[in-house]
């Protein structure tokens, strides 16, 4: 609760109506919270951007996805190649390079460890601000032989 905000968009959908999805703007929150069943909620109220062909009754089951973060057209990485060591936040990129052997196009494979600056996730990918770029190979597990 401490992220969701007065004006945050909200993404709504309804049980009585499957495959539409609703926008809307989070317009008021009650600061006083209720518990059933050991379940904290609060009550927030939700002014719809668009109903299109939807009539809304009172009472209707919903399901509401409050945004708090946005993040569009970024790097990101699966949240477990990120690591932190001394305070600093990590990945682990393959790096290629070809050898000068007699065996032409042979290549040797290194894992460098990069740092990153990391971003907003959603606990399965991680936004990456700097530090690696599109087309990096990510390591996320090392093979061990």
């Amino acid at each position: 609760m401490p992220k969701v905000k007065v004006g945050n968009e909200v993404v709504i959908s309804l049980d009585a109506y499957s495959d539409v999805e609703l926008n809307g703007t989070l317009e008021k929150i009650n600061p006083v919270s209720t518990t059933t069943n050991g379940i904290v909620s609060y009550e927030v109220l939700i002014s719809f951007q668009d109903v299109a062909d939807v009539e809304l009754f009172y009472g209707l089951s919903a399901n509401i996805s409050i945004i708090v973060a946005k993040a569009e057209n970024v790097l990101y990485v699966p949240i477990q190649s990120v690591y932190k060591e001394n305070g600093k936040s990590y990945v682990d990129v393959l790096k290629t390079a070809q050898t000068g052997k007699a065996n032409k196009g042979a290549q040797d494979q290194s894992i460098e460890k990069i740092e990153v600056t990391k971003g907003i996730n959603d606990y399965v990918n991680i936004e990456i601000k700097s530090g690696i770029s599109q087309g990096d190979i990510i390591v996320t597990s090392k093979v061990t032989q």
